[in-house]
């Protein structure tokens, strides 16, 4: 788990970015397979991304909060897309009143723009999960990096 940390950090921090600062929300649904039976899940998910048309990959964060039947989980994840299609990794915790929390990871591969499609796998001690699902994300802020006023990296929503 460490090494995975590590390699995270690693990923968010070794390009230099000089770019624009959005943030992105939106609810998620997932088809949970991996148990007895699929279960449906709901989520509520943050996205923050740098944005530079001129250097890819995009890099971001996001961070997550699913409901499912019995279980909650908290998770987050740093990303890496050309814009409209992508993966994403990192850790999640899932608690349950039946159980104790447990600890896990989990990968994606997702395409969209405002609406979304995400195939994600998640690791966890005794069970993994596949779980295909949908979502919307729209933006919330967008703003410049360097605050210098320059219009030419700003990224225009009209």
């Amino acid at each position: 788990m460490k090494r995975t940390i590590f390699l995270l950090v690693f990923i968010l921090t070794a390009f230099p970015i000089f770019s624009q600062h959005i943030i992105f929300i939106g609810p998620m649904l997932h088809i949970n397979f991996g148990g007895e039976k699929a279960k449906l899940s709901y989520a509520v998910e943050a996205s923050y991304w740098t944005w530079n048309a001129k250097q890819l990959p995009l890099l971001g964060a996001d961070i997550g909060f699913e409901w499912e039947k019995g279980k909650k989980r908290l998770y987050a994840e740093g990303q890496t897309g050309i814009a409209l299609a992508g993966v994403s990794a990192g850790p999640f915790l899932e608690f349950s009143p039946s159980e104790s929390t447990k600890p896990g990871f989990q990968m994606s591969v997702w395409g969209n723009y405002y609406l979304g499609f995400d195939l994600r796998y998640r690791i966890q001690k005794g069970q993994n999960v596949f779980a295909p699902g949908v979502y919307a994300k729209a933006p919330i802020y967008s703003g410049p990096d360097d605050g210098d006023g320059d219009s030419d990296n700003d990224f225009d929503w009209d």
